[in-house]
């Protein structure tokens, strides 16, 4: 009797998929692994989009260095140089016809109110709510 090699499959083939059939592969490399995805493509949540003339996120677009598990990942796959860091950018919108960027935050949660103000990113009730929560619990 012949045993044939194990077969798992991983349904979806967004960001949590792609890393579970990876990792499947890194500690079985016997086990032959399926990812199945009814997306035209693949990434989830992670995607991007031209939006006039500029390539840019629409989904998930960060990875926090303070947990070693996605960087360790990103690194495996080859995807380390393909990493934009902060530093050497800033983030945008899209409103109201151009390319905003957006003031300095920690974590996305905005750090200058007046920056906030002035990139027009927000309405000035918007500004508002957010000085609320700097005492709202």
């Amino acid at each position: 009797m012949s045993r044939t090699a194990p077969h798992c499959v991983v349904v979806g083939a967004g960001i949590a998929g792609l890393a579970a059939a990876y990792q499947i592969r890194q500690r079985r490399p016997d086990v032959r692994v399926t990812v199945l995805e009814a997306a035209p493509t693949i990434g989830g949540k992670l995607a991007q989009a031209e939006v006039g003339g500029t390539v840019v996120d629409t989904g998930a677009e960060s990875v926090l260095n303070r947990r070693p598990e996605a960087v360790d990942l990103i690194r495996a796959v080859g995807l380390a140089d393909s990493v934009c860091h902060p530093a050497a950018t800033t983030a945008s919108v899209w409103s109201r016809g151009r390319l905003r960027p957006l003031p300095p935050t920690v974590l996305g949660v905005p750090t200058d109110l007046r920056a906030l103000a002035r990139s027009g990113v927000v309405s000035a009730p918007g500004v508002g709510r957010a000085a609320l929560d700097r005492v709202l619990p």
